[in-house]
Parts: structure tokens; sequence; C-alpha cells
């Protein structure tokens, strides 16, 4: 099977071979990554939608809560009026209408404005009473002792509110009832809109189904207003576990997710609770758009792969079979044959690798007739060659010899100090010249620098002075002509216009585990405008007047790194350069 495989790849064409490569990974490793992409995804889509639902939903039942908190404290207020409480429990003994209206009126003033207060937001606020003393009006209605169902609950929770059963108005206005016994035979009930309620979830979240449970297992409120005043066991086909914050439960539109909070009021009979459904309709239009994003996504991925394969190989087989043609032809003998050698890759080199052949194979057709001439015209190159490289070596030989000479002969004829001059000027030379390594060690550093000090003291004789203080035993290693060009800086600017005594003191130091090397000079100085523009030269590779500086401070810098680079002090008079190398043995 594998030989059979390697002789398909082998015969096949180059196209063949790479749309068969790019089909391979595609359905082998780009698909099924794919699919456990999304897979994944949805899974943590899937738990973050499932965070964000429950979030949204305790805010929703925390003001749902805080709603049934303000109409608690609303009853409680509303009972809390020992006189018209006195008033709704007691017999007065009015008989005739006015009587009974003048009772009335005498109280309603004190009690009124908390009314008012109370049913701003059209709440309807009734005392209910079998003292037949009172005047029935719009706050105060005379019935007969349970009477109704929520009235008999109420005098049954005598001290506790209680939220009854919806109640459905001739418009289609939907209240939930709120009732408190207060005393013996007077029952408080407030009419609480059921908008109150259904404007808390529309605001937060209007894409799911919510209901409000009193403790009767009625529904009071509900986004779904078909579903208020049914028993919750009828909605979705399904009995809510009240017990558990958070589950997934078969409904009649599949699998749903369902929200529960239960909470017991302050001051109130049995339970109130607040159940979110969410539809495997929400949960899968989202999914699915996902899916969707992923499964486009890796269409599109795969069409323009295709379609960059396609055009890459029928680039590649268009110039292959253009050179397989000029191959052919200088394989029957035309070697003026022109060659394609477009492009810079493996193709084009190879086209101008046989373009290059068929030129020297051409030329050698046409120097099978001057053999005899070529071979003494190369004879000679390689004479000449040799005598150049002979002349190469001698010259500098030559001129370091006639340097000696002339310094020997200063020294016969009592010239010691030209001849001194004469000696380092030669140590420059050689040291500029047999450049075999760039790192030397920091005594043959500072011997450059004293060659070169030397020679300039004897050009300035009594008007320059140099000292060097350097400790024993330092054994680093620096780039080669990493000193010279600093001190020379020194007469280049730092002495150009002076009149005085010029000196330069270069002092050397280990501290820690670096070297510090200081030259300073006691020339002119620079401004603070010139020294700024300077190290911004030194940092940024500029250019500018001191080449030799930046020149120095990049070597330091590409052989110790950035850290280790030049400083520069300057005032008014002298200029401090200091340097920072490693200690390391030579």
């Amino acid at each position: 099977m594998r030989e059979m495989f390697s002789h398909i790849m082998k015969n096949a064409k180059l196209r063949t071979k790479l749309l068969f490569s790019h089909f391979l990974i595609v359905f082998g490793a780009v698909i099924p990554i794919s699919l456990i992409f999304t897979s994944r995804n949805t899974e943590i889509l899937l738990r973050q939608m499932n965070q964000f639902n429950e979030l949204s939903f305790l805010q929703i039942c925390d003001n749902i809560n805080r709603e049934i908190e303000k109409y608690n404290s609303m009853a409680d207020n509303l009972s809390a009026e020992p006189a018209w409480i006195g008033y709704l429990s007691s017999d007065s003994g009015a008989k005739t209408p006015d009587e009974r209206y003048l009772a009335y009126a005498r109280l309603l003033p004190g009690v009124k404005p908390k009314f008012d207060i109370a049913s701003q937001n059209g709440e309807g606020i009734t005392f209910y009473t079998w003292v037949a003393s009172c005047m029935p009006g719009s706050y105060i209605k005379i019935v007969e002792p349970g009477s109704a169902s929520w009235l008999r609950e109420a005098e049954e929770a005598f001290g506790l509110k209680t939220m009854g059963n919806p109640d459905f108005g001739w418009n289609g206005s939907v209240t939930v009832p709120l009732c408190k016994a207060i005393v013996p035979g007077v029952v408080l009930r407030i009419d609480i809109p059921e908008s109150q309620f259904s404007n808390v979830y529309y605001q937060h979240d209007s894409g799911k189904d919510y209901y409000v449970v009193n403790h009767l297992g009625k529904v009071v409120s509900s986004s779904k207003r078909l579903m208020i005043g049914k028993n919750i066991v009828d909605v979705e086909g399904l009995l809510i576990n009240q017990d558990v914050p958070f589950y997934v439960a078969e409904t009649e539109r599949g699998i749903s997710t369902l929200f529960c909070a239960t909470s017991n009021p302050k001051g109130m009979q049995g339970t109130i609770s607040v159940i979110c459904i969410i539809s495997p309709d929400e949960m899968l239009l989202q999914l699915d758009a996902n899916r969707m994003l992923s499964t486009l996504t890796t269409i599109a991925v795969m069409l323009l792969a295709s379609v960059f394969i396609l055009f890459l190989s029928s680039s590649m087989t268009r110039r292959l079979d253009r050179l397989s043609a000029s191959i052919s032809l200088v394989r029957d003998g035309n070697f003026t044959v022109s060659i394609d050698t477009e492009g810079s890759d493996e193709i084009g080199r190879l086209g101008l690798s046989f373009k290059e052949m068929i030129g020297r194979m051409d030329q050698l057709f046409k120097q099978v007739y001057k053999a005899e001439a070529q071979i003494k015209e190369l004879e000679m190159a390689n004479k000449d060659a040799r005598l150049r490289m002979l002349y190469s070596q001698i010259n500098p030989h030559f001129m370091f010899n006639v340097m000696e000479s002339v310094r020997m002969r200063l020294v016969r004829i009592g010239e010691r100090e030209v001849s001194v001059v004469v000696k380092n000027f030669a140590k420059l030379m050689r040291k500029s010249i047999e450049w075999k390594n760039d790192d030397i060690t920091l005594e043959q550093e500072l011997e450059l620098l004293e060659s070169y000090l030397s020679i300039q003291k004897f050009r300035f004789s009594s008007t320059f002075s140099y000292h060097i203080d350097a400790e024993l035993g330092l054994d680093a290693m620096v780039p080669k002509f990493t000193l010279q060009p600093i001190a020379e800086n020194c007469f280049v600017h730092g002495f150009k216009n002076s009149q005085g005594v010029n000196r330069i003191d270069v002092r050397i130091w280990r501290e820690g585990g670096a070297v510090f090397i200081e030259i300073s000079d006691n020339g002119e100085g620079m401004s603070a405008e010139r020294l700024e523009k300077l190290k911004v030269e030194l940092d940024d590779n500029g250019d500018g007047a001191s080449i030799g500086l930046r020149n120095v401070n990049q070597r330091l810098k590409l052989t110790f790194g950035p850290k280790h680079c030049l400083s520069v002090e300057s005032g008014s008079s002298g200029t401090k350069v200091r340097i920072s190398i490693p200690g390391r043995e030579a």
C-alpha cells in the first residue's frame, strides 16, 4: 500500500499533488478541528447565556420583591390609624344617612392624603367591614363576614397579609389583591395593578417567559397574559420545582431552561415565587447562529484555500512547462534558446541556473578552438595574482623596516626623543594594519593610547601633558582603538581654541564586577545645548561632528550590550568621558 501510494505521488502531476494534499489536510484536520471548536464554543456560549440569564433573573426577582415590599409597607401604614380603624370596627349608633355621613366626614380629611399617595399608580384601596353604622363609599364597603373566598382567607390569616388570585376588570385590566385583616371585622384590600409587576421584566428582559405565583399556586402576573389566573401546574405542561433555583425540564415546546426563586416577604402568609422559562427556540436560535457562523467560516476558508491552491499550482506548472520545453530544445542542440527566469523562487533559480549552464556550455564549445591561448592567459593571470599577493605582503613590512632604520639612525645620532616618536608612530601603524582580532586586552589598548599621547606630547611640547592612573591586574578585553579616538576628540574639539597648557587625565579602576575608564580634559567644554545634541547623536546614530565618539559608542554597545555605552559630562570648561565594561579574563 505504501509503495503504491509512493508510486502514485511520484508520477502524478504537481497540480494533482497539491490538490490532494489540500483536501487531505482539509478533511483530515481542518474539518475535525472545526467541529471540535464549534462544539467547545457552543458549550462556552451556552454557559455564558445561562450565567447572563441567571443574573438578569435575579435582578428581576429583586425588583419584584421590592414592589411587594412597597405594598406591604403601604398596607401597614394605612392600617396604623387608630381613629379610622376604631370607626370601622365599632358601631357608632348612627342610624340615618346624615348621621353616617357626618361621622365619616369627620375622619376622612385626616386619612385621605395617605389614601391619595397610596393610590398614585392606580391602586384601589378599600376597607371591608361588617359594621352597619359605617358610611359606605369609595374607601369603605360593608360586607358579611366570610362572604368571599379572599375575605375568608384574610380572616383566617389574621394579622398577616395575603396575596389573592388576580381579578379581571371589564376593560381587560388585571389587578392583584393584597389583603390584611386589621382587627376583627375589618379587612384592608389593596388592588395592585398587574402592570406594576409586568413592567419590571418588560424593562429588563422582554424576550423570555416570566411568571409571578402566589402561595395558592395561581399566576398573578406573567409576560404571557393568557396564563394570568391559571394554576402554575398548567404552565408549559409541567410541575414547577420551586426548590431548585436552576434546572432543565421537558415542556410542550421541548427542553427548556427554568429559573425559579421563592421568597417569603415579612408579614405575609405563604411564599411568592418568580419563575422564568427560556424556551428552546430562543436558546437554539443563538446556538444555531453560532454554528452557522462557524460553518460559513470553515467553508470560506476551504474555498479560499482551494482557489489559492489552484492559482499557485497553475502558476507553478505553467512556468515548469515553459522550462521543460526549453530543456527539450537544448537537448536537441539549440543553445540559443531564450529561457524565461521570472521570479526568485526555486523554479526561478532553477531557470536561472539552467540559463547560466547553457551560456557556459556555449562558451565551452567556443573555447575548444582557443584552448592553448586561454591556457596561457590563465597561467599569466595566475602569475600576476601571485605577484600582487607577494607585493601586498612586502609593502607594509618594507614600510615598517624603513621606519625602524630611521629610528635606529636617530638613536645613533642622539635624537632619542624623535626616535621614540617614530617608534610609537610605527607601533600605531602596525596595530592599525594588523587587524586579526577586534578585541584586545585593556593593557594592550593602554599601550596604543600612550603611544598616541606621547606623539602628541612631542608635537605640543610644554603646552600639553597627560597622566594615566590604572589599577594593576585589570585584564578585561576591549574593542581595539576604543580609547585613542576619545583622546583624539580632546585635541580636535577640546583644545581647538585653547591658549594655556592642555592636559588629559586617564583613570581606570575596578568597581564591583565592572571596569570603569574615565578620560577627562581641561579644554573649553560644551554648552548644555551642544552636550544634549551630542548625546542624541550618540543614541540615534545621527550625523555629527564627533564621528570617533559615535563609532566607539556603537562598537561598545555591539560588544557588551546597550548598558555599556559612552557617558559624556561637560560644562563651561573641561569634558569627561566615562566607559564601563564587564571585568573578564583575557
